[in-house]
């Protein structure tokens, strides 16, 4: 479950709140995490944004100096503790994950098929290609590939979350950045709030999300090509059942919490001067 993220049903709760499910226990959100490869994502998680954050500052200048490269380093480090993700995430499974699906998402994901698509995914996590090369390198496997199989994908694309997730990605790290740097400099309470921030990013999602499907499916093409066609059917029936879905739903939502907050503090170790803002 390499890809996550959105959420809720609070209005149920407060409807009925004689109805409202038992928590998991910790040990169990801790097994899924590990099972599904949430865990190891989150472990990813500080290089991956390393490698990003020097790029993205890094292009059309001269190259950094060591110390400025060291200071952001450690400030990626601190802002993405994985062991901060870690309980974060933990903590929203195991208040919100019904504990009625919990036998459901340990067999599918301790069996056979689910075992060996994790694996897959948790491959792909070592990957350092740009998304220009990932797309090129799959182009052609997508051209040619049979209208059933890429339905399957694109049913599996769209289950996961994955260019939701990507999505929100995108606009946390630019609010919450903004949004950290702001309460670093000390502004007043005019300054926006960071809904008002993720707010006006908004604007960006129809274009995000066309990106990021095509992403995706090119991802999902080359990560699952050594599925047999019923098993990427057995995982597209995973992934749309009550168990899957709810799983999915929850996770993404609790990595979408996880990495605003990261953004923020990154913000607050790494301010940004007034002339980088939004």
């Amino acid at each position: 479950m390499c890809r996550l993220y959105r959420f809720c049903l609070v209005i149920t709760f407060c409807l009925h709140p004689a109805i409202v499910r038992a928590e998991i226990s910790s040990e169990a959100a801790t097994e899924l995490m590990n099972v599904s490869g949430m865990t190891r994502l989150l472990q990813s998680l500080p290089k991956q944004m390393q490698a990003g954050f020097l790029e993205g500052l890094s292009a059309g200048t001269s190259e950094l100096e060591p110390q400025q490269r060291a200071r952001i380093e450690a400030a990626v480090v601190g802002a993405y503790s994985p062991a901060r993700m870690r309980y974060s995430v933990r903590d929203r499974l195991r208040r919100g994950l019904d504990a009625t699906r919990v036998g459901d998402l340990m067999h599918w994901y301790r069996g056979e098929i689910g075992a060996s698509i994790t694996r897959l995914e948790i491959a792909t996590l070592a990957d350092d290609r740009s998304s220009k090369h990932i797309l090129a390198d799959n182009a052609e496997r997508l051209a040619g590939m049979p209208a059933t199989r890429r339905g399957l994908l694109e049913r599996a694309v769209a289950a996961s979350r994955a260019v939701r997730m990507a999505e929100n990605l995108v606009i946390n790290m630019i609010a919450g950045l903004e949004y950290g740097s702001r309460r670093a400099r000390g502004e007043g309470p005019d300054s926006p709030s960071l809904a008002e921030l993720r707010q006006q990013l908004e604007i960006n999602r129809p274009a995000l999300a066309e990106a990021f499907l095509e992403l995706s499916l090119a991802i999902s093409a080359e990560t699952y090509q050594s599925l047999a066609e019923d098993e990427l059917a057995a995982y597209v029936g995973f992934l749309e059942s009550p168990a899957g879905s709810h799983f999915h739903e929850l996770g993404v939502a609790a990595l979408d919490a996880a990495l605003l907050d990261a953004a923020c503090r990154l913000g607050e170790l790494l301010p940004l001067g007034p002339e980088q803002s939004i």
